[in-house]
Protein backbone atom coordinates (compact mmCIF):
# COMPACT_ATOMS: atom_id res chain seq x y z
CA UNK A 1 0.00 0.00 0.00
CA UNK A 2 1.24 3.47 -0.96
CA UNK A 3 1.49 6.45 1.59
CA UNK A 4 -1.25 8.83 1.29
CA UNK A 5 -0.62 12.34 -0.29
CA UNK A 6 -0.45 15.37 1.89
CA UNK A 7 -2.39 17.97 -0.42
CA UNK A 8 -3.99 21.19 0.08
CA UNK A 9 -6.99 22.61 -1.80
CA UNK A 10 -4.98 25.56 -3.41
CA UNK A 11 -2.53 22.44 -4.84
CA UNK A 12 -4.65 20.13 -5.87
CA UNK A 13 -5.29 19.35 -9.43
CA UNK A 14 -8.79 18.00 -8.67
CA UNK A 15 -10.10 20.54 -6.24
CA UNK A 16 -12.69 21.99 -8.54
CA UNK A 17 -14.50 18.70 -8.43
CA UNK A 18 -14.59 18.37 -4.52
CA UNK A 19 -17.15 18.44 -2.53
CA UNK A 20 -15.19 19.75 0.22
CA UNK A 21 -12.83 22.13 -1.46
CA UNK A 22 -11.12 24.50 1.04
CA UNK A 23 -10.86 22.13 3.48
CA UNK A 24 -7.45 21.52 3.43
CA UNK A 25 -5.13 22.86 5.67
CA UNK A 26 -7.42 23.16 8.70
CA UNK A 27 -5.55 25.20 11.55
CA UNK A 28 -5.51 23.63 14.59
CA UNK A 29 -5.84 26.09 17.80
CA UNK A 30 -2.18 25.14 18.55
CA UNK A 31 -1.12 26.56 14.79
CA UNK A 32 -0.90 23.14 13.83
CA UNK A 33 -1.72 22.46 9.81
CA UNK A 34 -3.68 19.28 9.11
CA UNK A 35 -3.55 18.42 5.47
CA UNK A 36 -6.07 16.49 3.17
CA UNK A 37 -4.69 13.28 2.26
CA UNK A 38 -4.70 11.55 -1.27
CA UNK A 39 -5.17 7.59 -1.25
CA UNK A 40 -4.11 5.60 -3.99
CA UNK A 41 -3.07 8.81 -6.52
CA UNK A 42 -4.80 10.73 -8.52
CA UNK A 43 -7.77 8.97 -11.31
CA UNK A 44 -6.17 8.05 -14.49
CA UNK A 45 -8.57 5.41 -15.97
CA UNK A 46 -12.33 5.60 -15.86
CA UNK A 47 -13.91 3.28 -13.16
CA UNK A 48 -16.55 0.38 -14.12
CA UNK A 49 -19.82 1.81 -13.75
CA UNK A 50 -21.42 -1.50 -12.98
CA UNK A 51 -19.81 -1.32 -9.63
CA UNK A 52 -20.95 2.03 -8.43
CA UNK A 53 -24.44 3.32 -7.06
CA UNK A 54 -27.20 5.36 -8.79
CA UNK A 55 -25.86 8.81 -6.84
CA UNK A 56 -22.10 8.07 -7.84
CA UNK A 57 -23.21 7.45 -11.56
CA UNK A 58 -24.99 10.80 -11.83
CA UNK A 59 -21.97 12.42 -10.29
CA UNK A 60 -19.82 10.31 -13.32
CA UNK A 61 -21.85 12.20 -15.60
CA UNK A 62 -22.13 15.86 -14.03
CA UNK A 63 -18.20 15.52 -13.11
CA UNK A 64 -16.15 12.88 -14.81
CA UNK A 65 -15.56 9.66 -15.21
CA UNK A 66 -12.71 9.37 -12.81
CA UNK A 67 -12.07 8.84 -9.30
CA UNK A 68 -10.09 9.97 -6.49
CA UNK A 69 -10.51 9.34 -2.73
CA UNK A 70 -9.05 11.53 -0.31
CA UNK A 71 -9.36 12.04 3.70
CA UNK A 72 -10.53 15.52 4.36
CA UNK A 73 -10.00 17.11 7.50
CA UNK A 74 -12.85 18.11 9.29
CA UNK A 75 -12.80 20.33 12.65
CA UNK A 76 -14.93 18.41 15.50
CA UNK A 77 -15.36 21.43 17.97
CA UNK A 78 -15.31 25.26 17.14
CA UNK A 79 -12.88 25.76 19.66
CA UNK A 80 -10.14 24.31 16.70
CA UNK A 81 -8.77 21.28 19.08
CA UNK A 82 -9.98 18.06 17.58
CA UNK A 83 -10.07 17.24 14.58
CA UNK A 84 -11.38 13.74 12.37
CA UNK A 85 -11.18 13.23 8.91
CA UNK A 86 -14.02 11.89 6.78
CA UNK A 87 -13.53 9.97 3.63
CA UNK A 88 -14.44 11.52 0.39
CA UNK A 89 -15.09 10.52 -3.35
CA UNK A 90 -14.25 12.51 -5.73
CA UNK A 91 -15.07 12.36 -9.78
CA UNK A 92 -13.42 14.35 -11.94
CA UNK A 93 -12.12 14.23 -15.27
CA UNK A 94 -8.15 12.36 -15.80
CA UNK A 95 -5.52 13.73 -14.46
CA UNK A 96 -2.80 13.83 -17.11
CA UNK A 97 0.97 14.97 -16.35
CA UNK A 98 2.20 17.78 -18.16
CA UNK A 99 4.05 15.39 -20.37
CA UNK A 100 1.00 14.24 -21.25
CA UNK A 101 -0.60 17.20 -22.85
CA UNK A 102 0.71 17.50 -25.96
CA UNK A 103 -0.92 20.13 -28.29
CA UNK A 104 -2.88 18.27 -30.93
CA UNK A 105 -0.27 20.05 -33.81
CA UNK A 106 2.79 18.19 -33.01
CA UNK A 107 1.62 15.69 -34.97
CA UNK A 108 1.98 18.44 -37.61
CA UNK A 109 5.70 18.91 -36.98
CA UNK A 110 8.67 16.73 -39.14
CA UNK A 111 11.80 16.75 -38.21
CA UNK A 112 14.51 18.48 -40.81
CA UNK A 113 17.34 16.62 -42.28
CA UNK A 114 20.52 18.00 -41.58
CA UNK A 115 22.17 17.08 -44.73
Amino acid sequence: MSTPLDMTCDRCPVSNFCPKNGQSPSFLNNGARVYCKVIGGFGRTPIDEDILSENSKELIKSSGPCLTLAYVPVLKTEDGKNYETELVKIFHPAVLSPREKIPSAIDGIYPRSHS
